[in-house]
């Protein structure tokens, strides 16, 4: 298994009218739009829609607040 990682950070249409979505490449900035590109949205173009991982942020880091409790004083859970 092989391939290029990229990081889809957003979506848009240019101002012709083309959907796109917005990509953070994993070289350095020197690559593309200051290490960002596009590609057209709605045709699985090298199976961007297709191919996807995602992952979900850990509840670990949040913090719950207690009726009555003090939200600075609450500790990570």
């Amino acid at each position: 298994m092989g391939g290029h990682a990229v990081k889809l950070i957003g979506w848009g249409t240019s101002d012709d009218g083309e959907d796109y979505w917005l990509l953070a490449n994993q070289w350095n900035s020197g690559w593309g739009d200051d290490g960002y590109f596009k590609i057209v949205r709605s045709r699985n173009e090298c199976g961007i829609e297709e191919d996807v991982v995602a992952g979900l942020p850990s509840s670990k880091n949040l913090f719950r607040n207690y009726a009555g409790s003090d939200i600075i004083g609450d500790a990570a859970i």
